[in-house]
């Protein structure tokens, strides 16, 4: 399974596959397979977060994106923040609604994010007369296929194996593959 730094996953899906649009990379928290939003932004190479605030202490996170290196503002409210809840990347495009999710960013002693993989990824596209949305779950290693006719309102779902977003170069190749499994259905 293919691994990312912070960087590589930026890249991944930036711009767009499907769309072409800018896409937003954001932190989020999961409890209880939940996901939570965090304040955050991006500033001179460095995505600054805000985890927890309370009336006596803010945490924060600051993560370099060249080199995955994270500084905490207290270590030990960071342990005890990861010990309720995991924290993911994610890529999302607000145009045609794609969606990345990472696994679990696991952190190490020497203050570096080990590089991390995909937990799934959601992806729509139009081509002509015909719609696709691909839903891939990595653990289970299968991808959901909805291929809708616009212009008879058909359906067909299908479930296939892993059809990951990095083995397509571009759009066209994937509409291509799609248009194959239709064919032999």
């Amino acid at each position: 399974m293919k691994k990312f730094t912070l960087k590589d996953f930026i890249l991944y899906n930036g711009p767009c596959f499907s769309c072409g649009n800018k896409v937003a990379i954001k932190m989020v928290y999961a409890n209880d397979n939940q996901f939570g939003g965090i304040s955050q932004s991006i500033k001179n190479d460095k995505l600054i977060a805000t985890l927890n605030i309370k009336y006596s202490f803010e945490l924060n996170i600051s993560i370099s994106i060249s080199d995955n290196k994270f500084q905490v503002t207290d270590m030990e409210k960071f342990l005890t923040y990861l010990g309720s809840r995991d924290l993911h990347m994610v890529s999302n495009c607000k145009n045609c609604q794609g969606l990345i999710y990472s696994n679990p960013l696991e952190f190490d002693s020497h203050m570096f994010i080990k590089p991390f993989t995909i937990l799934r990824e959601l992806l729509s596209t139009t081509e002509n007369d015909m719609s696709y949305s691909l839903m891939s779950e990595y653990s289970e290693n299968e991808t959901q296929i909805n291929i809708l006719n616009n212009n008879t309102n058909k359906m067909m779902i299908m479930t296939v194996p892993l059809l990951p977003l990095y083995k397509f170069k571009t759009k066209e190749k994937l509409v291509k593959k799609l248009r194959t499994y239709v064919i032999f259905s």
